[in-house]
């Protein structure tokens, strides 16, 4: 419909925009706005009215350089999803934070805690008196001890049975925090075909500093050793994270991940070779040549459907920037680097599974044999 840019100032631009977002086909709607900020703020609202996912909208607004406050309901829907989140995973002690001085956010999370927790559990008592709450929620009485702790055990959850862990894969863990240590592990990953790749930041809750929270963790995994990196010594983190680029910009090693343009975005190197996305690969062995635009699965979804068991996700919003990591931070930190390269080897296995049936004479477009090369790799430059 608009391969023909000279008729994008003719065209009914929120006819279009709608048009695409509803084809799930945000790559050609950013090629609508391009260079034109009147419609990439036009393309934002109209992503918040039609609730497409917040990370895309966040990546826009990211990209156009449009401060997020600009859109106060988009701020407070994932004020809102995040306090959710936190009372979900019983991570209590960030409520605080998630909620910050908005009147409307506090009442959300004290109703939320009221709902789902009881009106005389000790976590709803402290924030709704925390909250200065006390006259909306007459029955909910103050804490008469003022040592309680709010956010005791929330980066330390207790193990949950029916998920995935590193005991699974046989792999060890090592977490790396000088640049001995680092050139001892970029060597060896160095000389290995195929690297998991992922990266951990302390979760923003105030949506406009989201942009600008650095990495705390870089995690590299091959398929029996995982490499936790820490990347906020003052002293040690950018000769540590130096101590990688040759490793990140090698076209020998593979780097697979997950929307891993993200986690390259969030280190801020370059350049970076021989990056394979999970969610290509997924698609393609599914019957589409090419990702579709805004069409997301998740390493949880991707880790039912390849390896038979879901991913603990309670660590992912605690602390990243602690220091000492706790047990569960330091597993979910090695297993979001280590399933996406046992989920790709799983993917190539179904890939071979499926070509063996096929004859030599169909022909299928996108057929699983063409998966693994060059043409499903990319580059950042």
């Amino acid at each position: 419909m608009i391969q023909n840019m000279s008729l994008v100032p003719h065209l009914p631009s929120e006819i279009v925009m709608r048009h695409l977002l509803r084809r799930k086909d945000v790559e050609c709607a950013d090629r609508f706005v391009w260079n034109d900020p009147v419609r990439q703020r036009d393309l934002v609202r109209l992503m918040i009215d039609m609730r497409i996912d917040d990370k895309l909208i966040k990546k826009r607004l990211t990209k156009f350089k449009i401060p997020p406050t600009d859109f106060p309901d988009f701020v407070e829907r994932r004020r809102r999803a995040t306090l959710r989140f936190l009372v979900h995973a019983q991570q209590y002690g960030d409520i605080p934070d998630a909620a910050g001085a908005s009147p409307a956010a506090r009442i959300y999370a004290a109703n939320l805690l009221y709902e789902q927790c009881g009106f005389d559990n000790p976590v709803t008592r402290h924030i709704v008196h925390l909250f200065g709450l006390g006259r909306r929620f007459p029955d909910v009485v103050a804490l008469a001890a003022s040592s309680f702790d709010l956010g005791a055990n929330k980066d330390d959850p207790p193990p949950l049975p029916g998920f995935l862990t590193l005991e699974t894969f046989h792999a060890t863990v090592e977490f790396v925090d000088t640049v001995k240590a680092a050139t001892t592990a970029a060597a060896y990953l160095s000389n290995e075909l195929y690297v998991g790749l992922d990266t951990e930041w302390r979760s923003s809750f105030d949506a406009s500093e989201a942009a600008t929270t650095p990495c705390a963790v870089l995690q590299l995994a091959s398929s029996t050793r995982i490499f936790v990196i820490d990347l906020l010594s003052r002293q040690n983190g950018p000769a540590i994270l130096a101590a990688f680029k040759p490793l990140l910009a090698s076209d020998k090693v593979l780097k697979v991940g997950l929307d891993v343009s993200g986690d390259f975005r969030a280190l801020g190197v370059r350049p970076a070779h021989q990056i394979l996305d999970l969610q290509t690969v997924h698609k393609a062995l599914h019957g589409h040549e090419a990702p579709l635009t805004g069409a997301k699965t998740s390493l949880n979804d991707l880790s039912i459907a390849y390896l038979g068991l879901p991913l603990d996700k309670r660590p992912r919003m605690s602390n990243w920037a602690r220091r000492p990591l706790t047990t569960s931070q330091l597993n979910y930190a090695a297993l979001d680097a280590l399933a996406p390269l046992c989920i790709y080897f799983a993917m190539k296995q179904a890939a071979d599974q499926s070509t063996s049936h096929k004859s030599a004479k169909t022909s299928h477009r996108g057929a699983p044999h063409n998966l693994f090369g060059a043409r499903w790799t990319y580059s950042i430059s």
